[in-house]
């Protein structure tokens, strides 16, 4: 029976090591960030056209363990971007400077539970429900602004997300996740030269594709 047990320890305290990570008390961050620019043209016979595109993203995550491998967290995403138009006619027409600006952000809370197995594994499952508020204005001419159109969306959903987690190292873990379902409902209002059109959507999707796949990595803050 000795001999049984001192064979077990050693494993069992390699356990207790190697998911130190997901004990109650510690910290989960993670997130996003990303920016890209780009600038193209065109050309027809009466015209020349130059685009300017601009795009930034930004989405912290942090959470924290109210027990052992649970972990209750939020997300706190923004974007934004701008679309640039110049057209310059070779009829001699006015030349145009169209802009168009877009930004959303959002609130979206959630909930992870992790299944750890082996030495550095972890099968985990997440719930997550978000309220996003995105805002679009159009302007067709810089230079008069007065057939400016702006939209405004708000957003629901709620998103399921399976996934696989490798420790490396205490402090790091390493993700592959799948979110084959998920609800969403929205509302927008768009402004148009005086009139107010409203526009509201709903549904469900379920599906696998290469598109639910994501990679990504989590930092873990222990207690101590």
């Amino acid at each position: 029976m000795k001999k049984m047990l001192l064979a077990v320890l050693p494993l069992f305290m390699l356990s207790l090591t190697a998911f130190a990570q997901l004990e109650k008390g510690t910290i989960l961050l993670g997130g996003g960030v990303g920016y890209s620019s780009s600038t193209s043209n065109s050309e027809s016979s009466n015209a020349y056209n130059e685009y300017q595109n601009t795009n930034f993203s930004f989405s912290p995550d942090a959470g924290y363990f109210f027990k052992d491998t649970w972990v209750l967290g939020i997300s706190l995403p923004f974007s934004g971007q701008t679309t640039k138009v110049n057209t310059d006619y070779a009829s001699g027409a006015e030349d145009t400077n169209s802009e168009s600006k877009t930004s959303s952000y959002g609130v979206a809370p959630f909930v992870r539970k992790y299944f750890p197995f082996g030495e550095k594994m972890a099968f985990y499952g997440q719930v997550k429900t978000g309220y996003f508020h995105q805002t679009t204005e159009n302007i067709p001419n810089v230079n008069d602004d007065s057939s400016s159109t702006t939209r405004g969306s708000n957003q629901f959903n709620v998103v399921t997300t399976a996934g696989l987690s490798y420790f490396p190292k205490t402090w790091l873990g390493i993700n592959l996740s799948i979110s084959p379902l998920s609800f969403s409902t929205s509302s927008s209002e768009e402004d148009r030269y005086g009139e107010t059109f409203e526009t509201k959507s709903g549904g469900l999707n379920f599906g696998v594709d290469s598109s639910a796949i994501g990679l990504g990595v989590n930092f873990f803050l222990g207690k101590k």
